[in-house]
Order: C-alpha cells, then structure tokens, then sequence
C-alpha cells in the first residue's frame, strides 16, 4: 500500500517542514538584507558573486514555495478529518506520542487506537492525494 506509506512519510516529515519553513525564510531575509546592502552601496552588480546571490534567493524561494505547499496539503488534509482522527496522526506521527501516553491523550485501548489508526491513516492518505475510487 505505497500510498498509505507515502501518507505516513508526508506526517513523519510535517514537524522537519515547518523548521524548514521557518530556516528559509530567515536564509531568504539575510540574502536580501545583503542584496540591498550591496545596492546601497553602489557596488558593482555586474559580477558573479551577486549573480551567485541573486541564483541562491531564486532557489530558496522556490524551496521554500514547494515547503509552503506541502505543509498546506497535509494540513488541508488533516482538517478534513474529525478532531479525534486528527489526534490519532498528529499525536503518534507528528508529535511522537507512544503507549500510555497516547491512549491516555486520545481516551481509548490500545486495541481500539490501532484499529482506529489504520482506518484514519487510509482515509487521510486518500484525501491527501485526492484518490477516488473507480466505481
């Protein structure tokens, strides 16, 4: 089931891609801070190192596009489910959360999370990818 185990990556990585988020947009600030420096004082625009500066701005706000979106998919996704379905991933993918810890938080058995947690990873796996089913 690829698409279950690409659904689990997405929520492993989600906390990695909001830090991400957060580095890029402070790597984009500092290179146009530097950027508009260099223009203040009337350097030399014509060389490579603010060709290299201006290429490196370009990549990381498309990086940083490409972040932005996925961390708007998966939580478009996330919001489409039940508040206690969306405990189930965001407590055990995102946040970690294990054993005691997690049944206490959710209010339930361990069977009844696992059996919950497999049904809610399906569903929030085909709302992530937009899969409909041919009937």
């Amino acid at each position: 089931m690829e698409y279950v185990n690409e659904a689990r990556e997405y929520l492993t990585i989600y906390s990695d891609l909001e830090i991400s988020k957060k580095n890029l947009e402070e790597q984009i600030d500092t290179i146009k801070a530097e950027l508009k420096l260099l223009k203040n004082e009337q350097q030399v625009f014509n060389n490579d190192f603010t060709f290299n500066k201006a290429f490196k701005l370009k990549k990381l706000e498309n990086n940083l596009k490409s972040t932005k979106k996925a961390i708007i998919e998966i939580s478009g996704a996330l919001n489409k489910l039940s508040e206690y379905e969306k405990n189930i991933l965001v407590f055990y993918y995102i946040n970690g959360l294990r054993n005691k810890v997690l049944y206490k938080e959710l209010k339930c058995s361990e069977r009844k999370f696992y059996e919950d947690k497999a049904y809610v990873i399906r569903k929030f796996a085909i709302e992530l990818f937009h899969i409909m089913a041919i009937a």
